[in-house]
């Protein structure tokens, strides 16, 4: 099981570095090498994930990370490598005040999500910073000034992004990414890779999320079959979800699926749902399929997302494996979302119906007898 889990670490990493050559364009300049990524790309997310270009570098810039090719790697028809979530770098530079200035561009965050934020060594000692905060697709593109000058950084110290901000609460404290190991005196606005991180509530790593997932089409039965294998989760059930939009532009929830299911190691192996009453697939790039930190009675408190919301695993779809006749005429397209797609669209009427294989794992989340979750999220 450890060869199987390190093998897909392998593939993950190597599908990144094979989507930034293929969706850079030949004229961009490169920037300064991302630590610890292994290409050479510019000081953006896109550079880490090829997944896009970012379209500003200042605070408040509203919708940083454009939409691109996808977050995660397609690998033959209807298969592909999960993306683990979020993804994005920091830019640190030095102030003439002493004071650090990190620039921090991320997506596949919560949306409306905040997270406290710091460059810390294994020994306690930590540089603060002002909380982290994701728009409502789930990026964040924002300068942050340290709290207090700095001359040295503290041994063996990554930059660190939690999944809350609140004041001891385990779970909020819980690390989500962090970067490799920063240089004692960050100098020349050096550019870090983030890699997003699993921990318990007791500080215990899972290690980095990956998996894959193949996703088929049966026009005849106007079914949808997604089977998943990760590694890397918190132990228990995951909400999934087919949205609009893209892993690095979140938009609505288009299609339910029962929850998966984490043993006590963080595996999910080999899972199906299956999705009932699809009449079309989109066009390429139109949907996304991402798997969150909790179940599906875990992940909203009146009607907003929790800290358990966290998007873990995701990937922008392009093809489907196919079965049964094909439709007349080329498959309807759902539109194509805007770089300023919103999660708040309601659900679409209608929603099909899920059903879980014979001898699939049960969800702890509140289900029908049919393996349909019973709660409906009408904005997310």
């Amino acid at each position: 099981m450890r060869n199987t889990k390190l093998l897909f670490g392998s593939l993950a990493l190597a599908g990144i570095g094979l989507g930034v050559s293929a969706c850079t364009p030949p004229t961009t300049s490169a920037g300064p090498k991302p630590a610890d990524s292994g290409v050479t790309a510019p000081a953006s997310v896109a550079a880490v994930t090829g997944t896009g270009s970012v379209a500003g570098s200042g605070a408040g810039s509203g919708s940083p990370v454009t939409q691109g090719s996808g977050a995660g790697v397609n690998t033959g028809p209807g298969s592909y490598i999960l993306a683990p979530m979020p993804a994005g770098t920091v830019q640190l530079e030095r102030g003439q005040d002493g004071h650090l200035q990190a620039q921090v561009e991320m997506f596949g965050l919560t949306p409306g999500s905040s997270h406290a934020v710091s460059i810390q060594g294994p020994f306690g000692h930590r540089v603060g910073f002002p909380a982290l905060t994701a728009n409502s697709a789930g990026q964040a593109d924002t300068t942050l000034t340290s709290n207090d000058r700095v001359r040295w950084l503290p041994p063996l110290s990554r930059f660190v992004v939690r999944l809350g901000t609140g004041s001891g609460d385990p779970l909020a404290a819980e690390r989500i990414a962090e970067t490799s190991v920063l240089p004692p005196r960050p100098e020349g606005g050096g550019v870090f890779a983030f890699h997003a991180v699993t921990f318990d509530t007791n500080g215990a790593s899972f290690g980095r999320p990956a998996g894959r997932a193949t996703l088929s089409y049966d026009s005849a039965a106007q079914t949808l079959t997604i089977t998943v294998t990760a590694y890397g989760l918190n132990p228990g059930p995951h909400a999934a979800h087919i949205h609009l939009g893209s892993c690095q532009n979140q938009g609505p929830v288009k299609y339910m699926l029962a929850d998966f299911t984490a043993d006590a190691n963080g595996d999910i192996i080999d899972q199906t749902r299956v999705v009932s009453g699809v009449t079309s697939v989109p066009a390429p790039g139109n949907w996304y399929l991402n798997l969150h930190q909790g179940g599906m009675n875990q992940i909203l408190a009146n009607g907003m997302p929790t800290l358990n919301f966290r998007p873990m695993l995701c990937t922008d779809i392009t093809t489907f494996a196919t079965a049964g006749s094909t439709p007349s005429g080329s498959p309807s397209a759902s539109p194509s979302p805007s770089s300023s797609v919103s999660p708040s669209p309601a659900m679409p009427t209608g929603s099909p119906t899920m059903t879980m294989p014979t001898g699939a794992p049960s969800s702890s989340a509140s289900s029908s007898p049919s393996g349909n979750p019973t709660a409906m999220p009408t904005h997310w």
